[in-house]
């Protein structure tokens, strides 16, 4: 029970910040991520769409589905490494922007102070790198399972 109240407590601390505009400058670089990855996915389905062909679109009748086939499996092949380096960016390269964030909040509320260095740094990119290799390992591998099993 004890869990669920620090949560709580935890939530209505993280709104009071934000509600006074405190470490707001700490969500933008995660905004402009996000709002550049969904301007591309966007654009990516129009021109998809754009190379789909009708029914009456063309004379050879055998060559639409294997066209449309061709069309949509480079384009879904497309979408999944634009989400694999949206994912990686919000993993590896944000890390710094939420560990600093987490420091000053740490900070603020328990008043310890935390020594930041360049090596420190370096040490959390590296780790994150191989957290995102080992995650697209995986994830690779879940779906090469999947499809051969269906």
């Amino acid at each position: 029970m004890n869990s669920i109240k620090y949560h709580i407590e935890a939530l209505k601390l993280t709104f009071k910040e934000l509600s006074k505009g405190n470490y707001l400058l700490f969500f933008i670089p995660g905004a402009v991520l996000t709002v550049i990855y969904l301007l591309l996915t966007y654009n990516t389905s129009l021109v998809a769409e754009t190379f789909l062909m009708e029914a009456d679109d063309s004379w050879i009748g055998w060559g639409k589905g294997l066209l449309n086939s061709g069309v949509q499996g480079f384009f879904s092949f497309w979408g999944f490494i634009v989400d694999q380096i949206y994912i990686f960016a919000v993993i590896t390269l944000l890390s710094p922007f939420n560990t600093v964030l987490g420091e000053r909040l740490d900070t603020q509320l328990t008043g310890t102070k935390y020594n930041s260095s360049i090596a420190r740094f370096i040490n959390d990119i590296i780790r994150m790198i191989f957290v995102v290799m080992i995650a697209v390992t995986l994830e690779i591998s879940f779906l090469v399972f999947y499809y051969i099993i269906s």
